[in-house]
């Protein structure tokens, strides 16, 4: 799951949660399920994991061990969008976790816990611990990692309206992903997000490369989050006045897929509907025929 983000471990972890015999054992594997879910996308399986491998991991006694699931509950939780929930669970892991854990550990917990206080409207607070956590992955090598904080600091950034403060960070981002070939999700999200910087630049001709790029590595390698690189690409359409369009990425099959995202994306994907609807009736309005005796002899503008 490190090196490229799809399901091929999922027959690994079947097989370690069958061999766990200890309660140790059981708390650890569901632990494992649980993280290995949140990144696949399946949020509520990874909340239910996590709850669950915590309730595990508690009566043990071992305060590493309760740490570190109570970070991946948060951490599912707040993929869930559930950020208020999230919250209590990794500050109560983040004493021990910044004082004991290696620094690997370390800087997935500050990038995780940066994205909650992203979430909660907290973008300087988020800020501190990006940084934290882009240093430490950097300086143990950790590539993957390293990619992961920075693409997530682009989209805190982007939030706080920082469009070159977040394409500084998908420089190095994209640099890593590019240089160790790593076409998972990661590469994917990415992608979305050097869209979004295209787009708020109005750079609408890149976006638009960019969202399609984003689809395709989304499709093969995490297709739950497909509906996040369309609902940009709507987005661009919408801003260069093409409602019909944005009508047609938004709608049918591709908005029941949207309603099983978080309920963050879910509401934007929402909130552009009426934006699609309300603008192809102002077009039909403008472009309605005229009365036979003033009707030029002229085509009218392709209204389809």
């Amino acid at each position: 799951m490190n090196a490229i983000r799809q399901a091929d471990g999922l027959p690994l972890l079947e097989r370690l949660q069958a061999l766990a015999q200890t309660p140790l054992q059981q708390a650890q594997a569901a632990g494992d399920r649980a993280w290995y879910s949140a990144v696949l996308g399946d949020f509520g399986a990874a909340v239910e994991q996590g709850e669950a491998a915590l309730a595990l991991a508690r009566p043990l006694g071992d305060p590493g061990l309760i740490a570190t699931l109570g970070q991946r509950l948060g951490t599912a939780l707040s993929l869930a969008g559930r950020f208020d929930a999230a919250l209590p669970h990794m500050r109560a892991a983040e004493s021990w976790i910044l004082s004991h854990a290696p620094a690997d550990g370390a800087s997935e917990f500050h990038g995780n816990l940066a994205v909650v206080l992203s979430n909660l409207g907290r973008p300087d607070d988020a800020r501190v611990h990006y940084e934290h956590g882009v240093a430490l992955s950097r300086a143990h090598g950790d590539h993957a990692e390293h990619a992961t904080l920075r693409a997530n600091y682009a989209s805190s950034r982007l939030d706080a309206g920082d469009v070159a403060g977040a394409s500084a960070q998908l420089v190095p981002a994209q640099l890593i992903v590019s240089t160790f070939e790593m076409a998972g999700s990661s590469a994917g999200c990415i992608a979305t997000l050097q869209a979004q910087c295209e787009r708020a630049s109005g750079r609408y001709g890149a976006a638009l490369d960019g969202c399609r790029r984003a689809e395709s590595i989304l499709a093969e390698r995490n297709p739950s989050r497909v509906p996040v690189a369309r609902l940009i690409l709507a987005q661009v359409w919408l801003d260069l006045g093409q409602h019909a369009r944005a009508g047609q990425v938004l709608g049918g099959d591709a908005l029941a897929a949207a309603r099983r995202m978080p309920a963050r994306h879910a509401v934007r994907w929402l909130v552009l509907l009426p934006d699609c609807s309300a603008g192809c009736a102002k077009i039909r309005l403008r472009c309605w025929p005229r009365p036979r005796r003033w009707r030029r002899a002229t085509a009218g503008p392709n209204c389809a």
